[in-house]
């Protein structure tokens, strides 16, 4: 694959020094045309437009009428333009760059027609329509990244181009006849031989491409050029060219698709720009060289249900510094952490082969060396308790430190994180300042998190983003849950502690599996954010002594939350319906729709507990007045409706 030489970034700081330097520098030429400002800087060939709304600037302007279509060697259309006209740099021979704003929406017609010097082109994030020949016969062309709204690619728009391998994201919705893969012109074109699409089967690109019997790989990308995120799209194994991403330094981040697999084998080798890789939770392999040599990689999450790491994965990857291996893990390849800059690792203890050279070791000079003071925390007996042995490393079979007034361990067999002792566990600026994760690369691995009797404070961003954390076990004496505390875990249900009084600042938003949260009755203070975006989570009880209710404590509800009070705190009312929430008093069994606590409500309570009648959920709910974590509504609950009849 041609190696791309133009870096996006480079790219658009260098073209703002330029515009900023021209007037003292260079010799400038600048004017108005159609609803834009241009400025051609005469030194350094390049075109900057301003302006808002459509150009508006006639067919071969710049070629007709300029004076300059030759000279312009970089194209860069700033913030507020929302097209490229038709025809607008036509024939202009000299282009090899062009840089679009994001508030580009589409390039016209022929827009760059003829430019066949053009090398590099972003396609910002936004973009949704590429017209007619918008790049026919751009021949230096020969890579492009398109971005995921892009929905029209219309007739011959990249006919005539350099381009080998075209990925086509899933959210395209027509594709014009000849727009990839043809050479020619009128009626008269023919394929281009080898050329190969990317595309997901079900989606127009896939459909075009078996129309057109163009040989196809059944994953795609796109890529937001602003941030450097490419997304990979697909289901089952991951099925992209090998090297596809060869020599990029403009990738930054790699986000991988949801219902992916399995990460393909040398798929991303030495993509050097490579920095932060994001695994869905339904990747149990990735293949061998799948990362190789991606000099800058310094974070990747390993999800819950990965078994293997293949033959070289990793290996080269020397920015790489602490790995959070999975329980799941069974095999770990030959060399597939082979000169990274990992000086230990927890290995779980259920793994149950690791090749040579996997863990501990660099090549340099054809032959491969030790890493000095390599260590391994695993139980014992194991494989990894093996490996360690029969090559020499130092071996550790009790994991654990000190935080705040407490101690912690872990246990590689259960992935459970232990919290023990009296006081307040720590709290830290950020997750990666935990002992947990910066003395032993523990995040994936986690599964479960208890705090023992006698702890009273969870601490501050202790298990953040922890995505494998599914359960947590609070004792009595706890009190307090810390500051985005658990945010992003996979927590499933949260029942508290009798002790517990406050939930502090986004202690368990965003986790997206949390079902179920029972607060007790002691319960008082539930601070900003606290579950707010908790998709799943169906209702909330608010116990009967809540002194503090924050704004915004439930944003990001789902359609058809519920809210169930004693009382209409901090005005929870008037905050539930602005949200479109349901809100409900508890003790409020309204059989006759009245809006009143009467004795018609104890007397339905009474043949419901009598199994005459049932009740809505909402109403079973709402009945358990003295004590909503009990499991049903019982005749204390009756007792307590008639006292409040009126």
């Amino acid at each position: 694959m041609t190696k791309f030489k133009k870096i996006i970034a480079v790219l658009l700081a260098a073209v703002a020094v330029i515009v900023m330097q021209t007037a003292v520098f260079a010799e400038t030429k600048s004017g108005t045309v159609g609803n834009c400002n241009y400025t051609f800087n005469t030194s350094t060939g390049v075109l900057s437009l301003t302006g808002s709304g459509e150009m508006g600037i006639e067919k071969y302007y710049f070629r007709d009428k300029s004076g300059f279509a030759k000279d312009i060697k970089m194209v860069y259309v700033s913030g507020g333009i929302t097209d490229v006209g038709p025809y607008v740099f036509y024939e202009c021979t000299g282009i090899t760059t062009v840089i679009l704003s994001s508030s580009v929406i589409k390039i016209g017609r022929y827009a760059f027609q003829q430019d066949s010097k053009i090398t590099y082109v972003n396609f910002p994030e936004g973009l949704t329509t590429i017209d007619t020949g918008a790049f026919y016969n751009c021949t230096s062309l020969e890579n492009i990244d398109l971005c995921s709204t892009v929905k029209t690619i219309n007739s011959s728009a990249f006919c005539n181009t350099g381009l080998k391998t075209v990925s086509i994201p899933p959210n395209v919705t027509y594709i014009g006849s000849h727009a990839f893969g043809y050479n020619g012109s009128g009626s008269s074109y023919t394929a281009k031989s080898g050329f190969l699409l990317c595309v997901v089967p079900g989606s127009k690109g896939f459909e075009y491409a078996t129309n057109n019997s163009i040989t196809r790989y059944t994953s795609a990308w796109s890529m937001d050029d602003r941030t450097g995120t490419v997304t990979i799209y697909g289901s089952g194994g991951m099925n992209l060219p090998r090297y596809i991403f060869e020599n990029r330094r403009d990738v930054k981040t790699i986000v991988v698709s949801e219902g992916i697999t399995t990460v393909g084998s040398y798929v991303f080798g030495e993509c050097y720009g490579l920095k932060t890789v994001q695994l869905p939770s339904t990747v149990t392999t990735i293949y061998s060289g799948a990362f190789q040599n991606c000099t800058s990689l310094t974070a990747v999450n390993f999800p819950s249900k990965l078994t293997t790491i293949n033959t070289d994965a990793f290996s080269g990857c020397t920015a790489l510094t602490n790995i959070s291996l999975p329980r799941s893990l069974r095999t770990v390849g030959q060399r597939a952490f082979l000169s990274t800059g990992i000086k230990s690792v927890v290995i779980p203890s259920a793994t149950t082969s690791i090749g040579t050279y996997a863990f501990g070791f660099n090549y340099t000079n054809g032959s491969y060396t030790k890493v000095s003071g390599f260590k391994i925390y695993t139980n014992k007996p194991s494989s990894a308790a093996s490996y360690a042995t029969n090559n020499g490393f130092t071996l550790v079979d009790s994991i654990g430190g000190t935080t705040g007034d407490c101690k912690w361990s872990f246990d590689t067999a259960t992935g459970t994180l232990t919290i023990s002792g009296t006081g307040a566990a720590g709290s830290y600026s950020s997750f990666a300042n935990t002992p947990w994760y910066a003395d032993f690369g523990l995040k994936d691995n986690i599964e479960k998190v208890v705090y023992g009797s006698g702890v009273t404070k969870t601490g501050d961003r202790v298990f953040t983003d922890c995505t494998s954390l599914k359960e947590l076990v609070l004792s009595d004496t706890v009190t307090e849950v810390g500051l985005y505390a658990f945010q992003n875990t996979a927590i499933e249900s949260f029942v508290a502690p009798k002790n517990l009084t406050l939930i502090n600042h986004s202690a368990f938003r965003d986790c997206k599996k949390l079902k179920y949260v029972e607060l007790k009755n002691g319960f008082k203070d539930l601070s900003f954010k606290a579950f707010a975006d908790d998709t799943a989570l169906d209702y909330i009880v608010i116990p009967d002594r809540i002194t503090v209710f924050e704004t915004n404590a439930l944003d990001g509800m789902k359609s058809g939350f519920r809210v169930f009070a004693y009382a209409d705190i901090n005005g929870l009312g008037s905050y539930a319906k602005k949200n479109g929430y349901t809100f409900i008093k508890m003790g409020n069994v309204d059989v006759d729709s009245s809006n009143l606590i009467n004795n018609n409500d104890a007397q339905l309570l009474l043949r419901y507990l009598s199994g005459e009648v049932n009740l809505t959920e909402n109403a079973r709910i709402a009945a358990k007045i003295t004590d909503h974590t009990k499991s049903k509504a019982d005749m204390r609950d009756v007792i307590q409706i008639l006292k409040n009849a009126r």
